[in-house]
C-alpha cells in the first residue's frame, strides 16, 4: 500500500483536499466547519476523523509535515475511492498533467526570489516572490484583502482553480488558512521576470 506516512504539501493531497472541499461544500475557514467536515466524513464513510486531524491536513493548526495512510484512506472512500493508492491511480501515471489539467505552476519548479502574477474576480491582482520551501511573500496586491508584506505557504497554482493557502500572516495576525478565487478560481497564472 505505500509508505505509511505521506508528504501533507505533495500534489497529490492538494488535489484531495480539493475534492473534498468540492463534494462537502463546507468552507473550511473555522474551527466549526472542521466539525461539520468531520461529521461529514462519518456519515459517510462510517470512520471517525478528528477535527484535529483535519485541521492539521488544512494547515488550520501547525502539525507534522505528513500524514497518515489510514487518514488518506478515509478521506478517499469520502469521496468515493476504496483507499488512498485507488485515488492516486485514478490520477494517472503522469501525475503532472492530471494534477494540473488546466496549466499551472508547481513550487518544485521555483528558484527564490521567483516573482508569480496571479489574478482572480473581481479584478484582484498579486505579485508574490518565491522565499523557500513553500513559503511566499506579497509584493504587490489590488483590489484584495491580501496585502503587501503578507506571506502564506501554498505548494501548487492551478489556473482556473481556487487558491488554497496556509498560515497566512495579514500584519500582526495569527497565521490563518485562506482562498483566493473560491468561487471562479484563478484567471492568470505567470512566472514573471524579476524586477
Amino acid at each position: 500500500m505505500g509508505k505509511t506516512n505521506q508528504d501533507k504539501s505533495s500534489p497529490e493531497i492538494v488535489e484531495l483536499r480539493k475534492r473534498i472541499e468540492l463534494k462537502s461544500t463546507v468552507t473550511l475557514r473555522t474551527p466549526a466547519d472542521f466539525i461539520d467536515l468531520s461529521e461529514l466524513i462519518a456519515d459517510e464513510t462510517g470512520e471517525i476523523l478528528s477535527p484535529t486531524t483535519l485541521k492539521r491536513l488544512w494547515g488550520y493548526i501547525e502539525g507534522a509535515g505528513t500524514t497518515r495512510l489510514s487518514t488518506l484512506n478515509i478521506l478517499s472512500k469520502y469521496i468515493g475511492f476504496s483507499h488512498w493508492e485507488e485515488f492516486q491511480e485514478s490520477l494517472g501515471d503522469d501525475s503532472q498533467s492530471s494534477i494540473l489539467p488546466n496549466g499551472g505552476l508547481d513550487v518544485k519548479d521555483l528558484e527564490p526570489n521567483d516573482l508569480i502574477a496571479i489574478e482572480w474576480l473581481p479584478n484582484r491582482k498579486l505579485v508574490v516572490r518565491y522565499c523557500k520551501g513553500l513559503l511566499f511573500e506579497v509584493v504587490s496586491a489590488e483590489n484584495s484583502k491580501v496585502k503587501v508584506g503578507d506571506t502564506f505557504e501554498c505548494s501548487i497554482f492551478i489556473l482556473h482553480e481556487p487558491l488554497y493557502v496556509a498560515n497566512l500572516i495579514h500584519g500582526n495576525n495569527e497565521p490563518v488558512p485562506f482562498v483566493m478565487g473560491a468561487k471562479d478560481g484563478l484567471t492568470k497564472i505567470k512566472k514573471i521576470e524579476k524586477v
